[in-house]
């Protein structure tokens, strides 16, 4: 699921219905208690947060079972997920794949997740943006798909440290077998706890060429949801857009804001940040995409980038990088290339 924070809608994917289907659970029925379009069972529909709500209320009472959200990690099909789970599934390793999916959950769910790591453990967090009463599902299906996608990418039988949850009560039988580790019901935070050792067993499911593709693609639906919900990531939306063409200034963007530049300059300093500071993220944010571009030379990025010159270009990338932007493509998507042709991706497990 999707979710807009400046417009309270959640996107629901077919796919969801098809796991649903999986586990005894008619999707028709949760549509209709939801009163979710029918057309959601075949395609990606927008839907208020209060439906969303009502969609997890209505998938635990129809399947009257306390762990249907350990039984929908269990039954994902990870070949119809949306790329902002398929892109983890082919992550480096476990670590990488947590830290993706939390990145990525920012503009596909009305939850945060947070992965903190603390001495030889790493905690992972639920932070919702809007409190509601039927979490319980929600933050099992949570939990169980981070195991979920750790065990089937490193295809290991991984176990965490323990698990608590904030419901005072659920079903620990089905709960303790599934994770194979002691669940605590009526905890003060739900967390799922786990060996931090375990984030850097890699993933049998690496796939460097795929993740050179869809990375980029997710980067930029980040950057435009980014950019509808602050007035920094609207500048930078805005940044892009002029770069190839004239160096944006102030006076410019503000007219596209409606704002003054006063104004503008005193919602950025809110945000904790500067005119310049965005341009120079947004210049590197395109360097990077443009690097990418195998069709693209140095003279060609250093000019949709709006540099004067080539060796403007190449002062800037080595304050940003360290190293030449030749050196940073050449390490970065030569290598990730032979690598990915190399190494054949295995099928995921079942």
């Amino acid at each position: 699921m999707q979710a807009n924070a400046a417009t309270p809608r959640v996107k629901v994917f077919p796919s969801i219905w098809a796991t649903l289907e999986k586990c005894g659970v008619p999707p028709a029925d949760v549509a209709r208690a939801a009163t979710i379009p029918a057309d959601a069972l075949k395609e990606t529909v927008s839907i208020t947060l209060e439906q969303s709500f009502a969609f997890w209320r209505a998938v635990g009472e129809i399947s009257g079972r306390d762990s249907i959200g350990l039984e929908m990690a269990r039954n994902m099909d990870l070949a119809m997920a949306p790329p902002m789970i398929l892109a983890p599934f082919h992550a480096r390793d476990w670590g990488d794949a947590m830290h993706r999916i939390a990145r990525y959950k920012q503009m596909c769910s009305p939850e945060r997740v947070h992965v903190r790591e603390e001495g030889d453990t790493a905690l992972v967090e639920v932070e919702w943006l809007r409190p509601h009463g039927y979490k319980a599902t929600h933050i099992d299906l949570i939990f169980a798909s981070l195991m979920e996608l750790g065990r089937r990418g490193t295809g290991e039988a991984l176990v965490p440290l323990r698990v608590e949850l904030e419901r005072p009560r659920g079903d620990t039988a089905a709960h303790e077998a599934y994770f194979g580790c002691p669940v605590r019901f009526g905890a003060k935070a739900s967390r799922l706890v786990i060996d931090r050792a375990d984030l850097a067993r890699p993933f049998l499911s690496y796939n460097a060429e795929l993740l050179a593709i869809l990375s980029p693609a997710l980067e930029r639906a980040l950057a435009d949801h980014h950019a509808s919900h602050s007035v920094s990531g609207r500048v930078k939306w805005l940044m892009k857009r002029h770069l190839a063409t004239n160096r944006p200034d102030m006076g410019t963007i503000a007219k596209e804001l409606a704002l003054s530049e006063r104004t503008l300059q005193r919602r950025l300093a809110d945000e904790g940040t500067r005119f310049q500071d965005v341009l120079t993220e947004a210049r590197r944010e395109l360097a990077h995409e443009y690097l990418a571009n195998g069709q693209l030379d140095m003279g060609d990025v250093a000019f949709l980038l709006g540099f004067d010159d080539q060796n403007s270009f190449f002062r800037a990338f080595r304050q940003w990088e360290g190293e030449t932007p030749a050196r940073w493509r050449a390490m970065r998507f030569g290598a990730a290339k032979a690598h990915a042709r190399a190494a054949p991706v295995p099928a995921p497990a079942h």
